[in-house]
């Protein structure tokens, strides 16, 4: 009772000190609620491969596949590569690029992109854990290159997880995961997207870990301030050296 106690009184004061992601998660509901929303659920398929190379270097590879309907209509693809140094524990520095490709409707690898941006970026992230619990703040620089400019963008993400069927995540640990993506660009509207995450995540083993839920993506940049929601699938491959603390 009294560790029970002790997690409660923990998560209470983390909320007190990070008001903005509480705010930004209770907006992302609000936002998602009263959207004009597509009622048909897409598909949002991940792979990432990441680890680490030392105690101090880290990477992080990605590939999505997003489609408008569930496992039909290929409508976006990205392709992205971070690297990153972690100069203790708690903080870190990542520079990292990417390739997105917009297409209309189509297949996957059948159907040309409508749009290819390529993206830059620098993150510096911000992680901290107590016993089952886990969170990090990603601030991203972003700098873009497409058709219509070179505009620069600033993201923030936070990212809570929990362990649920064991005190630490380990091995063979069932977890619950949010994510919350802002998007804050220099035209109007200021606050350009936003993309929510909930679901549970299985680690099988220090190599792989498979996420399911549902992403909701708002974008603001729309006149009807579009709602979508997407089946997000995500199997994590993690790659490290086995002396890694």
């Amino acid at each position: 009772m009294r560790a029970m106690e002790n997690d409660l009184e923990f998560i209470f004061m983390k909320l007190k000190t990070n008001k903005i992601i509480l705010t930004m998660l209770l907006l992302a509901g609000f936002y998602s609620v009263n959207a004009q929303t597509d009622n048909s659920i897409g598909s949002w398929d991940v792979f990432v491969l990441k680890g680490y190379v030392n105690n101090n270097i880290f990477y992080h590879s990605e590939f999505n596949m997003r489609q408008n309907s569930f496992a039909s209509t290929y409508n976006y693809g990205e392709y992205k590569f971070t690297l990153g140094y972690m100069f203790e524990q708690n903080f870190g520095i990542g520079v990292g690029a990417g390739e997105y490709e917009s297409s209309l409707t189509g297949s996957f690898l059948t159907t040309q992109p409508s749009q290819k941006e390529l993206r830059v970026w620098i993150d510096f992230l911000f992680r901290n854990s107590y016993k089952r619990f886990a969170y990090e703040n990603r601030f991203r620089i972003e700098h873009r290159y497409n058709t219509s400019g070179t505009p620069n963008r600033i993201r923030y993400r936070p990212v809570f997880t929990a362990s649920i069927s064991k005190p630490r995540l380990t091995d063979n640990t069932l977890f619950f995961i949010s994510t919350n993506d802002a998007f804050f660009g220099p035209n109007h509207p200021t606050f350009e997207l936003n993309m929510l995450y909930l679901g549970l995540g299985y680690k099988m083993d220090r190599n792989f870990t498979f996420c399911a839920g549902n992403m909701n993506l708002y974008d603001f940049t729309k006149k009807s301030n579009r709602s979508s929601n997407y089946l997000y699938l995500m199997l994590v491959c993690e790659l490290s050296p086995k002396n890694y603390n």
